[in-house]
């Protein structure tokens, strides 16, 4: 097989790999069917297969309605409108962080499917102030998992309804209340389950100062080309630039080359932000990353206990100070 053809198939396969359900056996005929495309490459024998997904190139934002309810595939059964993305299954318990000084966990759950995820998630967040999550649900294990800790208030917002009708997508934890809540979804779909990525963010008061801090979760998107990622910062660099306190940006960025690294700091750095400096940055692609403006980070951590058996992704733990203006 060629390079061109395993560039070309690559992504459908580690895709599938990641989250089968997703699929189902269309799917699975579908990148059976892309794969003798890519082997072949010929467009002519390409065109004369039909997918069951309909075509792998993302729709734009003139062919999915953000008012209305819009069909998806495979694993994804609706997405929903704009009316109905924001859930708040609680709230905080306090006014304000606890301090000036304040740790922020991110994390990819895959959706709590590890055997052992409930463990880890109560392990890495209980010194949390704010939890940041992508590949979230709306049921259990990760639903009763995060109404387990005490006091803490979550915000979700809804990606796309899965087949039985839970709610996958990012939130936002804190036993500060949080306000402002409010998310944005990507124009571009992924091919195949043609669905947009989410980003939902909050402030948070700090108590002794005016400004609030904004955190904000991501799942950046990912089987689109690598613009697709810098569109999707660009849609809610408004709100960033508009933000006069502190911001935390964190999460699945899915920066699977340089090329989009580059693209988050190029976007992101017109409001200010800068990509934090690792205490062990991996090796190779590092498809989670954190950005930050006006703070302090006395560490940024990825941890990677948990991966297998907890996720597929190591958590974000990042150490902050914000010291005013």
């Amino acid at each position: 097989m060629s390079s061109t053809a395993i560039k070309f198939l690559a992504p459908f396969v580690d895709s599938y790999l990641r989250d089968p359900n997703l699929f189902g056996l269309g799917g699975i005929m579908d990148i059976i069917k892309i794969g003798a495309c890519a082997v072949l490459l010929a467009s002519q024998a390409c065109a004369s297969f039909s997918f069951a997904g309909g075509s792998s190139k993302p729709r734009n934002d003139k062919e999915w309605d953000p008012n209305q309810w819009n069909d998806c595939s495979y694993g994804c059964k609706k997405i929903p409108p704009d009316s109905q993305v924001l859930k708040k299954f609680s709230t905080g318990s306090q006014e304000n962080l606890d301090s000036n000084r304040f740790r922020v966990l991110a994390w990819n759950l895959y959706k709590g499917r590890k055997p052992n995820f409930r463990q880890a998630f109560l392990k890495l967040t209980q010194d949390a102030d704010v939890i940041l999550t992508s590949e979230s649900v709306d049921s259990d294990p990760v639903q009763s998992s995060k109404l387990s800790i005490q006091g803490m208030g979550w915000d979700f917002a809804t990606n796309f309804l899965m087949k039985d009708n839970v709610g996958t997508g990012v939130s936002v934890g804190s036993r500060a209340v949080a306000r402002d809540v409010r998310f944005s979804r990507t124009d571009d779909l992924e091919p195949f389950v043609k669905s947009p990525k989410a980003i939902i963010m909050a402030t948070f008061g700090i108590p002794g100062f005016q400004q609030r801090l904004l955190a904000i979760s991501i799942h950046g998107i990912n089987w689109d080309d690598d613009e697709a990622l810098g569109r999707q910062l660009r849609k809610i660099l408004p709100e960033l630039k508009k933000h006069k306190g502190p911001i935390v940006f964190a999460g699945d960025y899915n920066t699977k080359n340089q090329i989009r690294v580059d693209i988050a700091k190029q976007v992101l750095g017109e409001a200010g932000l800068k990509r934090v400096s690792w205490d062990n940055p991996t090796q190779g692609k590092q498809l989670d990353d954190a950005f930050v403006r006006g703070v302090e980070v006395h560490s940024a951590r990825l941890i990677h206990d948990y991966v297998d058996d907890g996720s597929d992704h190591p958590a974000i733990d990042l150490d902050m100070t914000y010291h005013g203006k």
